[in-house]
């Protein structure tokens, strides 16, 4: 159904795209687009140690404090952007596809009632075509009345039930107003949004841990490069020069959490 109905096509978050963008991959430099826009060649594959850690990219050049500082902010600012794009076309997409999903329950009670009311108005006028006493016509429109939901108080049972329902009524009422087989689907579709929901939020969980995990070893390895100059007599000896990196967890993470589409993951799964 996702394939056929466009309002049902639901948005992931492109993990490895992002991955590739950011600089968040651990491999080589074709897997990231950093190398040809950050600053001093970040990204290049042919500088990078096996100390039995993660291979993590970065740039055997001298730089001084404000380099680091430079390349650091860079980087950080670049994940965010692409980061807060994705959380924010999950959410948008979540309220359309949570707002198509309920229009439909409550379009198919409605057009349910229709349907009846409708049955119920060429029924009544059939008996009145179809010759009879005027007392036989009153009695046959209270019958179709009250057996159709137009009229009587079967009729107002059923708008009492619709008007302001809440959402367990109102799948109730779908359940019993359409056809199995369409309400299969209808379901099948909030079965989608719940595991794509779950699948948006893990995903930029991930990207955010992984992109503190990598930040954090390179700033160890720059600390690490320096001090072997140092000792090699490369460099004057000083306090080891590294960039003063800030984890984007206690920025980023919150910002998921409270998402729409993260804080329904309970709702839906009841």
């Amino acid at each position: 159904a996702n394939d056929l109905d466009p309002s049902r096509r639901l948005y992931v978050v492109p993990y490895k795209e992002i991955q590739h963008k950011t600089c968040v991959v651990s491999s080589s430099s074709d897997d990231c687009d950093c190398g040809s826009n950050a600053p001093n060649d970040y990204g290049n594959a042919d500088n990078q140690t096996n100390d039995g850690e993660d291979n993590i990219p970065f740039s055997s050049s001298e730089k001084d404090e404000k380099d680091l500082q430079a390349e650091a902010h860079f980087l950080c600012n670049r994940f965010e952007t692409e980061w807060r794009i994705c959380l924010k076309r999950a959410s948008v997409d979540f309220d359309r596809a949570m707002k198509t999903f309920w229009g439909e329950v409550f379009d198919g009670v409605s057009s349910s009632r229709r349907r009846s009311r409708g049955r119920s108005l060429d029924d009544t006028a059939a008996a009145s075509n179809g010759g009879g006493g005027q007392d036989e016509k009153k009695e046959h429109d209270r019958d179709n009345n009250g057996r159709n939901g137009f009229g009587g108080d079967d009729a107002d049972a059923d708008d009492d039930a619709i008007r302001g329902a809440l959402p367990d009524a109102a799948l109730q009422l779908y359940v019993s107003s359409v056809p199995s087989s369409q309400a299969q689907e209808l379901f099948s579709f909030l079965k989608d949004i719940h595991a794509t929901a779950l699948i948006n939020a893990e995903a930029l969980r991930k990207l955010v841990k992984k992109f503190d995990k990598l930040h954090n070893q390179r700033q160890k390895r720059n600390r690490k490069q320096t001090q072997q100059r140092q000792n090699h007599g490369n460099v004057e000896k000083q306090q080891p020069q590294s960039y003063q990196y800030d984890m984007l967890s206690p920025t980023l993470l919150p910002e998921v959490y409270s998402s729409n589409f993260t804080m329904a993951l309970a709702s839906l799964e009841a």
